[in-house]
């Protein structure tokens, strides 16, 4: 199974490494963020009823007189409102001097961003399989034969992932890798076709 890209050797196909010389966020202690001291779990008393859940008001009485009459707290009904200072239930407020990256800035192999760019793929963590590369200089009639032969190995995956999805115990890992070979060989087929029709 031939494949359009190769994941980068030297770092594993994420296209970084992680820094190891940065700093922790002197402000947060290296958390990302601040704990709010407003509320409790993300909500503080509401304003609107004295966090007693219900307001008094007055209401119409034999249309002559007027009665006090306790009712649910139209705005929070539970004597509780979001906090409007960190609106996180976890009471989180993402630490300014860090941006919620946990270290500092002020590092000077990565800025903070805590990953530096590989500089094997130049950040793109993937390499031109020997295959693709190879493919400008084919011939029409060795493009003709690699078609049929991405045909036939789709064929051969459709039969596979039948066979997947019919089968006593569903292995959806298998089933998704499947799907992407043949998602991979679809790519092929179209560059291949691509390369034909400029040949015609």
């Amino acid at each position: 199974m031939a494949f359009l890209y190769l994941d980068c050797e030297h770092c594993n196909g994420y296209g970084y490494f992680m820094c190891t010389s940065c700093e922790e966020c002197t402000s947060c202690n290296g958390r990302g963020y601040h704990i709010c001291t407003q509320c409790t779990a993300g909500r503080v008393d509401c304003p609107e009823c004295g966090a007693s859940g219900s307001i008094v008001v007055q209401r119409p009485f034999l249309r002559l007189f007027m009665r006090p009459v306790r009712e649910s707290c139209r705005r929070c009904s539970v004597g509780k409102v979001p906090c409007t200072v960190c609106q996180n239930p976890l009471q989180q407020i993402r630490c300014e001097r860090c941006k919620g990256e946990r270290y500092e800035a002020t590092c000077e192999r990565c800025s903070g961003s805590r990953k530096i760019s590989c500089p094997s793929c130049q950040g793109r963590g993937k390499f031109k399989s020997d295959w693709l590369k190879s493919l400008p200089s084919l011939s029409r009639d060795r493009l003709v034969f690699e078609h049929e032969k991405f045909r036939s190995q789709r064929t051969n995956l459709e039969l596979k992932l039948l066979r997947l999805h019919h089968g006593y115990d569903r292995d959806e890992t298998a089933i998704s890798g499947c799907q992407t070979e043949i998602k991979e060989v679809d790519k092929i087929l179209r560059l291949i076709e691509s390369r034909l029709s400029r040949l015609s």
